[in-house]
Formats: structure tokens, sequence, C-alpha cells
């Protein structure tokens, strides 16, 4: 099992380190698993399922099924310039 650190977390997020206690703080972030009063780690499998929970909501608040998503039915993606991205 391999266990992810805040600043991991926050790399993969792109937040600040800091966001992530305030995250879990209100309930939009699984916590983390203490191992002295001074780590905390989580487990890379539940971040994994966190990650893929909040592309769910997303779809579903959106209107669309994980098959319409990987079949690209639905809105584009765009890119940063407001351009569509190729699928």
């Amino acid at each position: 099992m391999r266990f992810l650190t805040k600043r991991d977390i926050a790399v993969r997020l792109r937040c600040h380190p800091n966001s992530i206690p305030r995250m879990v703080q209100q309930g939009r972030f699984p916590p983390p698993v203490r191992l002295s009063r001074t780590s905390a780690l989580w487990p890379e499998s539940e971040f994994e399922a966190w990650a893929k929970a909040q592309i769910q909501l997303r779809d579903q608040a959106a209107g669309l099924h994980g098959v319409e998503r990987e079949q690209g039915i639905g809105p584009p993606l765009l890119g940063r310039q407001g351009e569509e991205e190729p699928v």
C-alpha cells in the first residue's frame, strides 16, 4: 500500500498544502491516517477513489454518464484559451 503526504496531494490537486486540512475539516476531503501526532498520510487508493467520485459528481451534474464521457459524447472539453481540445 502506498501513502501520500499533504504535499503530494496538493501537487496533484494543484492547490496550496494548507488547503488540504481545511478541505478535511469542511468534509470535502477524506481524513488522513495519523501515524503519530505530527504525521498524517492518505492511502493513495483513498485519494484515487475520492478523485473518481468527484468526476462522477461532475458528470452527473452535467447529465453525462461514464460511457458518454469516454466516447466523447457531450459538451466539448475546453482548453486554456477557451478552444476545444482534441478528444
